[in-house]
Order: C-alpha cells, then structure tokens, then sequence
C-alpha cells in the first residue's frame, strides 16, 4: 500500500499576529500537495473543520499511522503545535516543518527543529497570492521527504535528539490496525477529492448556464444543465455510500456538508446533520450553524430558530449564531407583512435586536453589523442607532476587506454600505471586486435582493436620483 503522508497545519484563511492574512488552501495546493505527491506519498489532510472542529480518534490515528507528516507552523496555531508534540512522541523520524518567513523567530521549544521557510505573497494590483517560487520551494520539500525514506533516515524528534534510548511506542505491533486505517484513510481521500472535482464543476456549468440564458442559447443552458445533474449525482451517490456514519468518515461528511451549501442542496444538508452521531451534534456549533442555514434556506424558520436558540444557550451570543436569527426574523416579518402590520414591525424588532447582539458579541465580525445597518436604515426603527453603529461597521469592513481582498462577503458588504451611504462611484468599486471575488449563485443573489430593498426605502423617503442602483443590480445578475 502506498506510503501516507499526514498534513498538520491551520485551516482556511488565518491571520498570524501582524494582522495579515493567509489562505492555507493556496499554501497546501500550491507548495504541500505537490512536494508529497512528488515524493511518491499520498496526502492525506483533515477536512473536519467545515463540519465542525477536528474528531480525536481520527486525528490522532492519522498522526500515529501516516508514515510521514508535514506541519506548517504558520500563525503558530496551538492545535497545529499539539499535533506536532503528538507526532514528535510517536514517531522519531518522517516529521518535515515548514513556516511562513515573515513569522519572525520561532519559539525557542521548536527553534532548532530543521524548518522549510516559505513566502507568502499577496499582489496588491491583481488580488492574487501564492507561495514565491513554488515549484522550487516544493522541489526541496519533497526532496527532505525522500531523504527520510531510508534505512538510517536522520531523527527529526527532539525526544530522540535528546535521549537516543526514549521508548518509543513499537508501531509494528499494532501492524493490523494500522493497515486498516490506512486503507480507509486512501479512500476517503479519493471520495473527498472527487466531491471536490464534483462541486467545481458545477460551479463552473452554473456560471455557463447562467450566460447561455441571459444569450437565449437554449440548448447549450440545458447540456449545462445536465451536466450539474450528473455531478449532484454524483456527490448523492457517495453519500449514499457511507452507510452508517461512524467517526473515521466525518471527513467525508464534512466534504459533503461543503459541497451541499454550494449547490444549495438545502434538504440533503439537513439530511445529512441528521444521520449523525446525536452526541456528536449536541456540542458542536458548527454544524448547529449549518442546520439552521439549511432550514433558513429551505423555509423552515421555526425549526432554525429552534436550533440556533439551542446553540446560543450553549455558547451564548455569537455572530453567527445571532446573524442566522436576525435572517430568520427578517423573513418572518416579509410574510407578516400583507397579512398582519403589528405582526411585521414586531419580527423586524427581533430582527434588529439578534443583529445588533451579534455585532456587539464581535465587532470585528461586520455581516450582523451590515445587516443591522439595513435594517434601521429600510425600516424607520432607527432609534439613533443608525449613526452610532454606521462608522463602527464601516471600519469593520474596510478591515476585512484589507486583510482578505477575495472574500466575496467583505466586498459585498463594503458595496451595500455605499448605496446606504449614497456613494455610487465606491460603491461600482465595490461591486468590481465583488464580482471578481469567488462566489456562489445565492451569494449574489442575496445581496441583489438587500440593494432592491435598500432601494425602494430610498425612493419611498423622496431620494433623488437612486436610478443608478438599478445599474448595479442588473450587473450582479450578469
């Protein structure tokens, strides 16, 4: 069986102590993913966190059986650290740690461990980043991982350094075991890859769909169409496949969990949270956010409201938590709207108090800041709050938006922010990088229903000239 190569290190985008920003899928797709394959080792990488925080016995069985590992001591994440500490006690060769150069010196207890540094650049005129010299940076790393594959390979443990005769655990009895986890590790690395492959795919055939429409290509829109189809199908077949699920697939799951959310696979998500381990649910916050976005989603406000009442009895006010409510109301009170008055004003109050909570819980954290402005802006509940959260959201996304120039939320909410404001050429800036920003269809589709609200307030108030917003929303459906 092929030999297996762990990757520890953060997940997504980070911010180390300067405040600047690193997007760890570029740094694993552009310098580790390569650097192993080259070694002729097959990566295996922790996927939980979209589900909800790591699962110890895998994550630990990972750490144990991968017969080699890379850690990416970047931002000097303490679970990263942990793993590492876990992996140094384990194993006393096969270990390789890279670092981002502009961490400085590294902590004196890791100081000496030999380190591959990287760079990480960002491209202030293109938006782009990735790793300086890539390829060469991977060359060597796979190089370190080879030299390690032989009969007297160096230790790379400082328990070993330091007293050459620590017992280490003998791996070769629990020989069985590990065959076992590392077949089931091979393949659910090739499921999650092709989920994946999957979801991309569909992303793409939505944008191509979406064209052919707006060009009256009728044919073209349908074998587009299909193929979207056929990918769904795809995706629903490998959940289907997972039987019972048992701790060691939650990477899978939360592959799943991801793909499902793009797509807007609303009823499967809900499906999905519900065949897991009922403990394991209860205390994660995650996955309590993602079954209250599904339900929101698919229309089911009581029952998000209920779970993410649950949620914030556990951990208490939280962005998330309160930005997801103050959704649910909003869109209680659309429906009360024809039928009962008092019924309308009264959700639109819950609404603007979960929103304010939430920006208050956090208020580096904009979108339930930027929904509240809205909100007091579109309703005539403003009650002074408007001018006093106005410059504290506006900061919140200006931070945002600098430290993570891609993040298609950061940008859409700088770009509702100056049509509240009445800033048509911000917000056309806005709206560029937005729409050059990776998004997913209902993305767009939620911030072209928030302007068309922001809108009729501003015509209804006797605004002149709010024409342009029109122009704005016709672009985001282009």
């Amino acid at each position: 069986m092929q030999q297996q190569c762990f990757v520890i290190m953060p997940f997504g985008k980070k911010a180390d102590s300067t405040g600047r920003v690193i997007d760890f899928k570029v740094v694993y797709e552009q310098l580790i993913r390569p650097a192993i394959v080259k070694a002729g080792l097959l990566p295996i990488i922790a996927y939980e966190e979209q589900a909800g925080g790591i699962i110890h016995k895998p994550m630990y069985e990972r750490i144990m059986f991968c017969e080699f590992s890379v850690t990416d001591m970047t931002t000097f994440n303490a679970n990263v650290f942990y793993e590492l500490g876990m992996r140094h006690a384990i194993r006393p060769y096969t270990t390789i740690v890279i670092c981002e150069e502009g961490m400085g010196q590294l902590p004196f207890d890791v100081a000496l461990i030999r380190t591959v540094m990287y760079k990480y650049r960002f491209d202030k005129d293109t938006n782009e980043v990735g790793i300086e010299n890539a390829e060469q940076k991977a060359e060597v790393l796979s190089a370190l991982l080879k030299s390690n594959d032989v009969a007297d390979p160096l230790p790379d443990s400082p328990l070993n350094q330091t007293i050459e005769s620590f017992p280490f655990p003998d791996l070769d009895a629990l020989k069985n075991r590990s065959e076992v986890f590392k077949k089931v590790a091979a393949q659910a690395q090739v499921l999650i890859e092709s989920i994946q492959e999957n979801v991309k795919e569909w992303l793409e055939q939505s944008l191509r769909e979406k064209y052919a429409l707006l060009n009256h290509e009728k044919e073209k829109a349908e074998a587009c169409n299909a193929v979207k189809n056929k990918c769904f199908g795809n995706i629903k077949a490998i959940e289907n496949g997972l039987g019972s699920i048992q701790p060691e697939e939650f990477n899978i799951v939360s592959a799943l969990l991801f793909a499902y959310r793009a797509m807007s696979a609303n009823n499967e998500t809900i499906s999905l949270i519900g065949r897991m381990p009922k403990k394991q649910f209860e205390n994660n916050m995650v996955l309590h956010h993602q079954l209250a976005h599904a339900y929101n989603q698919a229309g089911e406000y009581g029952k998000a409201e209920t779970v993410l009442l649950d949620a914030e009895q556990k951990i208490g006010k939280h962005p998330e938590t309160n930005g997801l409510l103050g959704s649910i109301f909003k869109k209680k009170a659309r429906e009360a709207s024809a039928r009962d008055k008092l019924a309308e004003r009264g959700f639109l109050k819950k609404a603007i108090n979960a929103y304010r909570e939430g920006y208050d819980a956090n208020p580096a954290d904009y979108y339930p800041g930027i929904n509240l402005l809205n909100l007091l802006a579109t309703t005539g509940l403003d009650n002074g709050m408007y001018e006093k959260y106005l410059p504290l959201v506006a900061y919140a996304i200006e931070r945002k938006v600098k430290d993570q120039p891609n993040d298609y939320w950061a940008q859409a909410s700088g770009l509702e922010l100056e049509v509240l404001r009445g800033d048509q050429d911000k917000a056309m800036d806005y709206l560029q990088a937005a729409k050059a920003s990776r998004y997913y269809p209902w993305e767009i589709a939620s911030t072209a229903e928030n302007l068309k609200r922001i809108k009729l307030q501003k015509e209804q108030a006797g605004s002149p000239a709010v024409t342009w917003i029109d122009e704005i929303i016709s672009y985001l459906g282009n």
